[in-house]
């Protein structure tokens, strides 16, 4: 069957609340929402449009703390309370998680291992929970430099190591086509590591398949016909009014699977 999508409203619609953002999406036809920041986002009323309109929060980012240091477990931990007290009120399932930022002042192999603790400690909260932890990789070359966690195989290796069902990675297909390329082969293999998707057309992180250089008809593809039941997040700086471009984009890449 075709993928199912979510909206990143933070990305089409950032100068919206995001329970508005949440509506509107909804009436465009999608079922599922996701943001980034949730400091000024109000529960009760994003629970409210869920039980209102038949949508549902696909994911939201906990606050950026540095994860590469074997001293911040504290820290991590109360961040990761705090957002997962917010999922429970929102029943959102998934918690994005960044790395921080590369120490040049430590090897990357202590801060792997800085960053494994990190999920080791956070794993738990997670499982009682019922939600899953999301790891991304992001690239440093265009939007996110200094980063620390860049390739994919570090991410699958960090969520075997960890050994938890509740920690996944999330795969940005447009920042691993500006890292490494997105190998369909090795994504097939990794499948059941990845709990996320999201999507943006290269380069300029716009459409999907609008002067696109991503083979997104055929990674799409490959997604469908794995195992994967999760959400693919269209992430993306719409070059056209938000409305016009997911009505667009939602046809696009939905046209994938007539062919």
């Amino acid at each position: 069957m075709p993928v199912r999508f979510s909206v990143c409203v933070s990305a089409l619609y950032p100068a919206l609340p995001v329970h508005e953002a949440a509506v509107r999406v909804r009436k465009l036809g999608f079922d599922a929402y996701e943001f980034w920041s949730w400091q000024q986002i109000d529960g009760e009323k994003c629970a409210d449009v869920h039980e209102q309109q038949g949508i549902i929060c696909a994911g939201m980012c906990m606050p950026c703390v540095p994860r590469t240091d074997l001293d911040e477990g504290l820290s991590f931990l109360q961040g990761l309370q705090d957002t997962i007290a917010l999922c429970k009120k929102m029943s959102c399932r998934n918690i994005i998680l960044q790395a921080g930022d590369e120490r040049k002042d430590v090897s990357r192999q202590l801060q792997h291992e800085g960053l494994l603790k990190g999920l080791k400690l956070c794993a738990p909260f997670a499982e009682a929970a019922g939600i899953t932890l999301l790891l991304e990789p992001l690239n440093v070359r265009v939007d996110h430099p200094g980063y620390y966690l860049t390739d994919a195989q570090e991410a699958f290796d960090l969520v075997n190591e960890t050994g938890s069902p509740c920690v996944k990675v999330l795969y940005d297909i447009y920042h691993q086509h500006i890292t490494e390329g997105v190998d369909i082969e090795f994504l097939k293999q990794n499948m059941g590591k990845i709990g996320h998707f999201h999507l943006a057309g290269c380069p300029g992180r716009h459409e999907p398949m609008v002067q696109d250089e991503i083979d997104t008809s055929g990674i799409l593809r490959a997604i469908a016909e794995s195992q994967y039941s999760g959400l693919v997040g269209l992430e993306y700086l719409p070059k056209m009014a938000a409305d016009e471009s997911l009505v667009y984009t939602r046809e696009k890449l939905m046209g994938i699977f007539e062919t």
